[in-house]
């Protein structure tokens, strides 16, 4: 009995030893860098105001917020558009695709025309594209309380964004591109 008992011990030593010792330390996963510069901007609501309303945002562009009854369709767009139809379509869970630059500049359509294939592979589905001139950056991509800002031109990033957060929007619908 003396030996099972001992043999037991040693046993359970061998075990706890190699629980303790024998696992390798975890190491910490990378952040994934395409999330690095993505805000989350603090909810600011989901109401709805009459179109004539002026609503300051928390952001620019913003995010959430106080917004029309009308939502804008996806779509490419030449204008810009309202931010209070915009907001209604972030709630619905589209992702918008602003930019800031001299639309005439070969530069400009270079870029918007880089935007809008990106569009078009993802089947056109919940994204707008639109120009936005009070920008501060080249590039901004909101979706509902998510923006991130950039000046140099990412397919990868503008993608992963598009991927992470569209149809995450609070009110979900089923919205279907139409031309």
């Amino acid at each position: 009995m003396k030996k099972f008992l001992v043999i037991l011990v040693l046993l359970g030593v061998a075990v706890g030893g190699f629980l303790v010792f024998g696992k390798k330390p975890q190491e910490a996963k990378p952040e994934n860098p395409l999330v690095a510069n993505i805000q989350t901007i603090a909810d600011q609501g989901k109401n709805h105001v009459k179109s004539d309303t002026q609503v300051e945002y928390g952001s620019n562009p913003p995010t959430s917020g106080p917004h029309y009854e009308e939502w804008t369709k996806a779509g490419v767009y030449e204008e810009p558009l309202a931010d209070g139809n915009l907001v209604h379509s972030l709630e619905h869970g589209y992702v918008i695709i602003s930019y800031n630059c001299e639309q005439e500049n070969p530069e400009c359509k270079d870029l918007v025309s880089k935007v809008v294939a990106i569009w078009e592979e993802k089947g056109r589905n919940k994204i707008i594209v639109t120009p936005r001139p009070s920008l501060d950056t080249k590039i901004a991509l909101t979706a509902w309380t998510k923006l991130d800002k950039f000046d140099e031109f990412d397919a990868e990033r503008i993608n992963f964004f598009i991927d992470e957060f569209r149809n995450k929007g609070p009110e979900r619908t089923t919205e279907v591109y139409e031309d």
